[in-house]
Parts: C-alpha cells; structure tokens; sequence
C-alpha cells in the first residue's frame, strides 16, 4: 500500500516558513537504525518550544514536562484568573482517528528533509500485530509506542493550539486558560457565553482535521473561585468536578472558608492502585517494618492538597532510632527518605 502524495505546502500557508531542520551523515544512520527511539529525539529538537505558551499554558506531553507539570498549570490558572466555568473535553479515540495525510503535512512545515518524511511515513505504516494479524490503517499513530506522544503533540499544536490561542486573542471577552497534556486538555473560561461558543466553534475546527468530540464525556461545567458563591446565589447546590490526568478536581474551603482548588486521585484508580499496595504488602510482609513504610511513603503522589498530610506524618516521627526498650507501642525510625529503588510509579 502507498501512500498518497501531499503536497508540502498547503493552499493557506504563508511562503515565510520558519527554519526547517535536515538530518545529515550519523544522525540520519541512527535514525535507520533505531527509528522509533531516534525519531523521537530529533522531532523533540525541532519542536522544542513549539507546544508552551505561558499564557494559556498548553504543557506538552516532552522531556521534562510531566503530568505534574500540567497539573500545577492547572491550579494556578483556576486560582490566579477569573474562571468560573470549565470544558471538559475529550477527543473520541484520538490515537486511532488521526489523520496520517494531514500528520505529514503538519510535519513538513517544519521538516525539510525528504528522507526523515519518509521515514516517519515508513513508520506509519508498519501496521499492529494483533493475535498474530497484522493490521495495517491509513489512519492513526501506533498508540503504546514511543514516537506516537510526540506526533500527536504536532498534530494537536496546529489543529488545537494556534487555533485557540488565536481564539483566545481575538474573541474572547473575558479570562480564558488552556491546559493540555497530549489528547487531555481543560479549557476554562470567566462568561459562560465564550465558553460555549468555543466548544461549538472547536466542535467544527476538530471535523477539519478527522477529529471529533465524544458527546457524553464532554461538557461544560460551572467551576472555580466564585462558583459555589454564585450558585448559592441562584439556589443550586454545589459546583460539579471534573477528571484530568486521573485526579478529581474538587471546588473547596480552607480553614479560613477561602477558596481551595481540591485534587484527588480518581476513584477507580484509587481502587486500582490500593489492590496493587496489598499485593506488594503482602510479598514484602516479612521485611522490616521500617522497610514497609518507606516503600509506602515512596508509593504514595506528592501533590499540592497531600504534601501537608506527608508533612505532618513526617513531623510526627523522629529523624533519629528509638531503642525498642525505650516504653512505647511505637519504635519511630522514620525521616524523610530518598529514592528507593522499586517503588511503584506514582499515580
């Protein structure tokens, strides 16, 4: 199967491009080699700061820029702005749908060298082995792969990103913020208005690009600093949450019934990661009890709502040994412990 040709330029495209990358001599040796591990590292040079935008802060999916990342993003655009209102967004089966047509095109407004286009192209279409059958789709990015993040992350800068920054610039009367992380992606807004003319609006700009919004899990939400206010106002109960990066984001009070931006872990990943703490417990039920808790104390995320609970648990247990004879049901050998080799991946 061959792949269609494309033109390297599109009808709407201005001529001032900007500096397009060749791979010459061992670069592009590497890349026959290794294409998959390669590719990536040269794509992630060309679009080096081509998916930040501090304003609206689309964090992507790069070295360097984690999940955390996004999710701090997140809280500081909800604390420090005037949103009162939140579209959660979902792509429907963004990996499989992607246009491998427009993914090119997208690639060589950047990327002048033929033979790294062809590469990727040649990667395309290796097709997924499935019980034994290969199945090879002009459509779609091999989802699970290593280069497959990074070229999402291209194709959603230009079908998502400068649209919305664009958006943002032009139409919108009030504040307005953007997280992305790869194919999850949280747009507030300050007037309810803006926010759903831009989910109509960016229902038809995905359609340009063989995309499309799954109808049950997006929605528009009212959510943010004065949110509980105004619908206690209005007499409804309490703001709706969202999901984002597997945490639930929840409108609260501090103590001084403040505003506090709330995060949790999902609920069906905490019963997924709980099931895997007592399997691990259970194999290393003979160890040490110190041993025990610091693999737990490594297990568990750091997030911005949980670090004053690690605070007070570590406040709560002495740096230094206490000798078992020393009276007490407790022998507190705790501080605050380094890395440990083996600790499950943070959720």
């Amino acid at each position: 199967m061959r792949f269609p040709r494309i033109s390297p330029r599109s009808e709407h495209q201005s001529n001032h491009l900007p500096a397009r990358s060749c791979l010459r001599g061992e670069a592009l040796n590497d890349c026959i080699k290794a294409p998959d591990v390669r590719l990536g590292s040269l794509l992630h040079g060309v679009y080096l700061n081509v998916n930040y935008d501090p304003e609206s802060r689309v964090i992507a999916a790069q070295r360097g820029r984690g999940t955390h990342d996004a999710l701090d993003a997140l809280d500081v655009g909800i604390n420090s702005t005037k949103v009162n209102w939140i579209v959660d967004a979902d792509i429907r089966s963004f990996f499989d749908e992607i246009s491998q047509e427009w993914l090119v095109r997208f690639l060589e407004h950047r990327i002048g060298d033929r033979r790294v286009i062809r590469l990727i192209q040649k990667w395309l279409k290796v097709g997924v082995l499935e019980d034994g059958i290969v199945t090879v789709s002009d459509r779609g990015t091999g989802q699970g792969s290593v280069i497959s993040p990074l070229l999402a992350n291209i194709y959603l800068h230009y079908a998502l990103d400068l649209w919305a920054e664009r958006w943002r610039r032009r139409e919108v009367t009030g504040d307005m913020i953007i997280v992305r992380y790869a194919d999850d992606f949280i747009v507030g807004f300050q007037h309810e208005a803006d926010a759903r003319r831009f989910l109509d609006e960016m229902r038809k700009r995905l359609q340009e690009f063989a995309l499309s919004l799954h109808l049950e899990k997006t929605r528009l939400i009212e959510f943010g600093r004065f949110a509980v206010r105004d619908r206690k106002e209005r007499g409804l109960g309490k703001p709706e949450t969202f999901n984002f990066l597997g945490f639930t984001f929840i409108c609260g009070k501090s103590r001084r019934d403040k505003f506090l931006l709330k995060r949790k872990t999902q609920r069906d990943r905490m019963r997924a990661k709980l099931r895997t703490v007592k399997q691990e417990m259970r194999r290393r039920m003979h160890q040490p009890t110190p041993q025990q808790g610091k693999w737990l104390w490594m297990s568990s995320a750091a997030t911005s709502t949980t670090m004053r609970c690690r605070r007070t648990f570590e406040h709560s247990w002495s740096s230094e040994p206490r000798s078992p004879n020393a009276g007490g049901s407790h022998n507190r050998v705790f501080s605050t412990p380094g890395p440990a080799s083996g600790s499950p991946s943070q959720t």
